[in-house]
C-alpha cells in the first residue's frame, strides 16, 4: 500500500508544474455537399409516362393524394374527400395486383391533407390538418403491427397550418414542412409562409420558419435524396400577387443553401412534389396556369428532373393534356413516388372525365436496369497510437460496400485519412461485388510517426460505368474522429490528465511477467515501467488532441 501511495505522489510532483486541460471526444456523421461532388454528362434515360387511370371515384371531391412505398412491398394511398358530408382522411393499398377497398382514418370536424411516411422501425405516421375553434393544426397517429394510435396535436395556435408533408431521412430524423398561415391583423391579409420542425428520437423540436415574410410562400414538399440532403421547395409570388413560381433550398446536415428558381413561368406555378426514382434522377412535379383562350384558364401538370444531382434540368414538360376552349379542366396536387415494382408512380386529384374530383394516377415504364453501388458502413479501430505494445500501431479501417442495383459490377475504391496532413490510407482496384449482396473492403493504416491527433478518414468508390450521378453521390462517405494518441494517452480519451498519471503510477517497475503489467504503459518499448515512461508522460501531461 504504502509503494503504490508513493508512486502516485511522485507523479504529482513531477506533473505538478502543468495545468489540466480536457477536450470532449464525438464522432459526427459525414455531411453531404449543398453541391454535387463529382461531375461528368448524366447517363440518360427514356422516361415516358402512360396513360392516366382513375384509382378513386366517387360522388363529390376527393383530392390531396399522398403515396407511400411500404418497405415490405405494399403501395399505399391517402387522400382527402367530402363523400361523407365533410372531408375526412382515406386510405387504400395496392399490393401489385389490386387495389384494396377504402378505409376512413378520421372522424369528427373537417380533416386535411394527408402526408405518410414510415420510420426506420416499420412504424407507419400520418399527419393531416384539422379544423378545430376556426382555425388550422396539425395532428399525427401512427401504426403498428396493425393498429392506429390516438391522433395527437402537433401544434395549435391562432393560425393555419396546412399541406403538411412528412418523409425520414437515413438517420431516422423525420422531417416535416407545412405552409403557416398567420393572421397580421383586422383587416391586413394573412401571412403565408413555410415551416419546418423535426422529430429525432421521441423529441419534437420547434416551429422554425424556413422563408420571410418578404414574399408569399405556400405548398412546400420536402424529399430526401440520396446520401441524406433535404431538398424542400415550394411556391412563392409577390406580396402584391402575380404569377408564382418554385423555389428550393437544401439542408446538407449543417446549413441551409441559398434559394434556388426552378421554375420561372409567365403564369402561376404551384403545388410542388420532389421525388428521386431508383436510377438516381430527381423529379420536380408541379401545376402550371395555362389558358385555353383570353378568359379561360386551367391548371395542367408539368414536370422537369435532373440527373446530376439538381447542376442542371431539363426543361418544363407537360404531363396533362385534357381540357380546351371553354372546357376547362384541373388537374391538382401531384405526388411521385418510386414503387418497388421500378416504376414511378405519379397520383393527382383532377376533374378531368367527372364532375367531381378524383383521384387518377400515371407511371413511368420500368426503370431498368440501374447501376448502384453504395458505401452502407465505415467501421475503424475506436483507437490506435505509435506508443507502447498495446493494441496495435496499425489502424483496421473496413468499408462496406453494397450493389443495388440490376446488374453485378465491378468497382474501386479509395481512403484517405486527413487532419492538417492528408494521407493515403490505400486503394482497391476492381472489386467485385454481386445483386443485392456487399462486399467488406478492409485496408490498414500504419500510424507510426503519424502526429497525434484526431482523423476524419475519407471514402470514396467513383463513379461507376453507367451509374448516373443521382446514384454516386452515396458513393462517398466519412467517420470521425479517428484518434492516434499522445505517448501516455493511457485511458485513450485524447487527453493525458491525473487519471492516465495514476495508471502510470499503477504499472511502475512491473514487467511483462511482474506486477501490474500495462503495455500501454511501456512508452520506451524497453519491456519495464519506469522513470523514463513518467517522464515521456509528463512531456505532453495537460495537452489533447
Amino acid at each position: 500500500m504504502f509503494r503504490s501511495i508513493l508512486r502516485i505522489l511522485m507523479i504529482i510532483i513531477i506533473l505538478s508544474s502543468y495545468t489540466l486541460t480536457q477536450k470532449p471526444q464525438t464522432q459526427i456523421q459525414s455531411t453531404p455537399a449543398l453541391t454535387p461532388a463529382v461531375t461528368r454528362p448524366p447517363v440518360p434515360h427514356p422516361y415516358t409516362f402512360q396513360p392516366s387511370q382513375a384509382v378513386e371515384h366517387v360522388n363529390e371531391f376527393d383530392l390531396n393524394p399522398s403515396a407511400l412505398q411500404l418497405r415490405n412491398g405494399t403501395l399505399w394511398l391517402a387522400w382527402d374527400s367530402n363523400r361523407g358530408g365533410s372531408y375526412q382522411i382515406y386510405m387504400k393499398s395496392w399490393n401489385g395486383s389490386i387495389w384494396s377497398p377504402d378505409t376512413i382514418l378520421t372522424s369528427g370536424s373537417s380533416n386535411t391533407y394527408p402526408s405518410l411516411t414510415q420510420l426506420l422501425n416499420g412504424t407507419i405516421v400520418l399527419i393531416w390538418t384539422v379544423t378545430t375553434s376556426g382555425f388550422d393544426n396539425l395532428f399525427y397517429r401512427t401504426f403498428t403491427v396493425g393498429t392506429w394510435t390516438t391522433p395527437i396535436q402537433l401544434t395549435s395556435g391562432q393560425f393555419f397550418d396546412g399541406s403538411p408533408k412528412v418523409v425520414i431521412a437515413p438517420d431516422s430524423t423525420l422531417w416535416l414542412v407545412w405552409e403557416r398561415d398567420i393572421p397580421t391583423g383586422p383587416s391586413a391579409p394573412l401571412s403565408h409562409q413555410v415551416y419546418y420542425k423535426t422529430l429525432k428520437g421521441n423529441l419534437w423540436s420547434a416551429d422554425t420558419a424556413l422563408t420571410g415574410p418578404s414574399l408569399v410562400n405556400i405548398q412546400p414538399t420536402v424529399m430526401i435524396s440520396k446520401h441524406g440532403l433535404v431538398w424542400v421547395s415550394w411556391a412563392s409570388s409577390l406580396l402584391s400577387g402575380g404569377s408564382s413560381k418554385i423555389i428550393n433550398r437544401n439542408f446538407n446536415g449543417t446549413q441551409w443553401s441559398n434559394n434556388v428558381t426552378l421554375t420561372n413561368p409567365t403564369t402561376t406555378d404551384t403545388q410542388p412534389n420532389m421525388v428521386q426514382d431508383r436510377n438516381g434522377t430527381i423529379w420536380l412535379f408541379f401545376g402550371r396556369q395555362l389558358f385555353t383562350n383570353t378568359t379561360q384558364a386551367q391548371t395542367k401538370l408539368f414536370y422537369k428532373y435532373s440527373g446530376d444531382v439538381g447542376a442542371t434540368w431539363t426543361r418544363d414538360t407537360q404531363l396533362t393534356f385534357t381540357g380546351a376552349g371553354n372546357n376547362t379542366t384541373q388537374d391538382l396536387a401531384p405526388f411521385g413516388v418510386q414503387s418497388i415494382d421500378t416504376r414511378l408512380w405519379v397520383f393527382f386529384a383532377s376533374n378531368s372525365y367527372f364532375n367531381d374530383y378524383d383521384i387518377y394516377f400515371t407511371t413511368t415504364l420500368n426503370i431498368v436496369p440501374v447501376h448502384d453501388i453504395l458505401l452502407t458502413h465505415i467501421q475503424v479501430t475506436p483507437k490506435t497510437y505509435p506508443y507502447g505494445d498495446a493494441p496495435t500501431n496499425l489502424a483496421t479501417i473496413t468499408a462496406n460496400v453494397t450493389n443495388k442495383g440490376d446488374v453485378s459490377d465491378y468497382f474501386n475504391l479509395t481512403m484517405r485519412a486527413s487532419n492538417k496532413t492528408s494521407y493515403n490510407v490505400g486503394t482497391v482496384l476492381n472489386t467485385f461485388v454481386d445483386i443485392n449482396s456487399s462486399v467488406i473492403v478492409t485496408l490498414s493504416w500504419n500510424t507510426m510517426g503519424v502526429p497525434a491527433g484526431r482523423y476524419k478518414i475519407s471514402v470514396t468508390i467513383p463513379p461507376i460505368r453507367n451509374e448516373t450521378l443521382g446514384n454516386a453521390v452515396d458513393g462517398v462517405g466519412s467517420y470521425y474522429p479517428m484518434m492516434v494518441l499522445l505517448p501516455g494517452d493511457l485511458d485513450k480519451t485524447g487527453c493525458i490528465n491525473i487519471i492516465d498519471a495514476g495508471m502510470m503510477g499503477k504499472a511502475f517497475s512491473s514487467t511483462p511477467t511482474r506486477g501490474f503489467w500495462n503495455p500501454d504503459a511501456d512508452l520506451d518499448n524497453n519491456f519495464v515501467i519506469n522513470v523514463i515512461d513518467f517522464g515521456i508522460l509528463a512531456s505532453h501531461y495537460s495537452k489533447c488532441i
